[in-house]
């Protein structure tokens, strides 16, 4: 009995086990890691790519490739540790302006705030 529990487990382990890309998908994906808490990961698709790596120290150093809107290839090279996430090198996105609309929402939204802040202040 107990010969037959282990190979229906063992069956329904290599039955249950994913295909490790999937034939629509035209990617690959790399992990590695180690008993100290440190990893790499890497994950290759059809126009994006991400490779991570946790240090032994804890902080987190990587790049990540994607297209912009137009198509155009942009790599963004970051860290994460101690001193929080800070971006080392690629593309910045800008901020939009905000158009007259908003800018005089924003403002009248201010206003009702700083009256309602002063009027809980009085009482």
């Amino acid at each position: 009995m107990n010969k037959f529990l282990i190979f229906a487990s063992l069956l329904a382990v290599v039955l249950a086990r994913p295909e490790a890309v999937l034939p629509t998908q035209d990617g690959h994906v790399s992990v590695t890691q180690s008993t100290l808490g440190t990893y790499r990961y890497l994950v290759n698709l059809k126009d994006e790519q991400r490779v991570q790596e946790r240090l032994a120290d804890g902080s987190i150093v990587g790049e990540y490739t994607a297209p912009d809107a137009n198509g155009v290839l942009h790599t963004i090279r970051y860290t994460s540790g101690v001193d929080g996430f800070k971006v080392l090198s690629g593309f910045y996105p800008v901020p939009v302006d905000y158009t007259p609309e908003v800018q005089a929402a924003r403002e009248e939204h201010l206003s009702v705030h700083k009256a309602t802040v002063d009027q809980i202040g009085q009482a």
